[in-house]
């Protein structure tokens, strides 16, 4: 075993020693900054979980069926019930998994120390009209730039009046 082997060369004089010295408060300051870096982590997941349940919470068409959303160490998302039974994600309809991943992909954006710009392109293409009304009513909260890609289709202009004030540019393109 190499670790054996140098212990027993360093251990031989007193040049060893110190060096040996130095090998234990180095490997003790490796395991302090490992716990401490495991445990910032574990914060900003929670963090990340919290405002993904939020975000999530605010748009969902099912705010009665739905308590939150885990974030698992591995960054998975699991939808959990008010009883705290666990939503299979395949059981979630398009609209659904579509609002999860907006939930997510923001509560990463907000949770940095540098939030980005936001880019979604025509986003309303699964959402039934309950997820759209909660879309549109949380892009204004977001507190960063957004730019939204979409069509008059994709967004009648009922639903963009609703942004209207929101909006600060608008670029129109026709065919």
């Amino acid at each position: 075993d190499i670790q054996k082997e140098l212990d027993r060369i360093t251990v031989s004089d007193a040049e060893g020693e110190g060096i040996m010295k130095t090998l234990v408060k180095a490997r003790s300051m490796y395991n302090a900054v490992s716990q401490y870096v495991d445990e910032l982590i574990k914060l900003k997941r929670q963090e990340i979980q919290k405002l993904t349940s939020e975000i999530m919470l605010a748009i969902t068409n099912k705010p009665e069926e739905y308590a939150g959303v885990y974030v698992q160490e591995d960054y998975t998302l699991q939808v959990y019930r008010h009883d705290d039974s666990v939503v299979d994600n395949e059981r979630l309809s398009a609209g659904e998994k579509e609002v999860l991943a907006y939930s997510f992909i923001t509560a990463l954006n907000l949770s940095s120390s540098n939030p980005a710009p936001f880019i979604m392109d025509t986003p309303f293409g699964h959402l039934d009209s309950g997820h759209r009304q909660g879309l549109l009513d949380s892009l204004p909260r977001l507190g960063v730039q957004v730019f939204l890609l979409a069509t008059d289709r994709d967004l009648p202009s009922d639903e963009r009046d609703r942004i209207q004030g929101s909006i600060t540019q608008e670029f129109i393109l026709d065919r």
